[in-house]
């Protein structure tokens, strides 16, 4: 006796078994899948799950990346709910160097994950869009694990507080960078150097400081 669907209609085995196959290696051959997909979309406007593998295909396409942004649309229409919607049109949106609109979609994301924080894309699109101020708001308040992938921009962070002589928060992050569970954060890059830098910089700072006060105080007795 054959199975039947949500309509009480009989499911066609062959049918069901060519959906499995194309679930399962959609990913791995998009041009083979994709026309499929296609007609499957056209014929099933309805659903969200062939249009959200077709955008998935398309996502991986710099030339599609438009489409891919409008299927998901479409997607989320259907499925207003769904994280993994928001944050994959969040990153063609991100493809798109469209950063507003990609962190608008995180944030959306974020709102309805029960788990995932989003934090280090939240992170790396503040950077991107030269929000420094906010990033550092995360920064402080997120464990250091969440974000030890971002070295390039932790590091574009730490520089720009270099640049406005916040020598402190620069120092603060390149610290926060360099070791997790006792060994180096990145196998590429050591700050070591930059913080070296900075340092002694402040032993600089800390010199002419000293030498400042003694001025002013000798050009106080000197004024009596």
């Amino acid at each position: 006796m054959k199975k039947k669907n949500k309509n009480n209609n009989p499911v066609n085995p062959d049918k069901a078994k060519e959906v499995l196959e194309l679930i399962e290696n959609y990913a791995a051959e998009p041009e083979k899948y994709r026309p499929i997909l296609e007609k499957l979309v056209a014929e099933n406007p309805e659903s969200w799950g062939f249009r959200r593998m077709l955008a998935d295909i398309k996502s991986n396409d710099p030339t599609t990346l438009s489409e891919a942004i409008q299927e998901y649309s479409e997607c989320i229409a259907l499925q207003p709910d769904s994280s993994d919607l928001y944050y994959n049109r969040a990153i063609c949106y991100e493809k798109h160097e469209d950063y507003d609109k990609a962190l608008k979609d995180i944030q959306e994301a974020k709102k309805r994950s029960e788990k995932d924080s989003y934090f280090s894309d939240i992170f790396r699109l503040e950077i991107k869009l030269g929000n420094y101020e906010s990033a550092w708001q995360l920064y402080e308040g997120t464990d250091y694990q969440e974000y030890y992938n971002d070295a390039e921009q932790l590091s574009e962070l730490a520089q720009y507080y270099i640049k406005n002589e916040s020598i402190e928060k620069a120092l603060d992050i390149l610290e926060s960078m360099k070791f997790v569970e006792g060994g180096s954060r990145f196998d590429m890059w050591d700050p070591q150097d930059e913080i070296d830098g900075i340092k002694e910089e402040l032993h600089k700072q800390e010199i002419d400081n000293l030498r400042n006060v003694k001025f002013a105080s000798a050009d106080c007795k000197s004024s009596k």
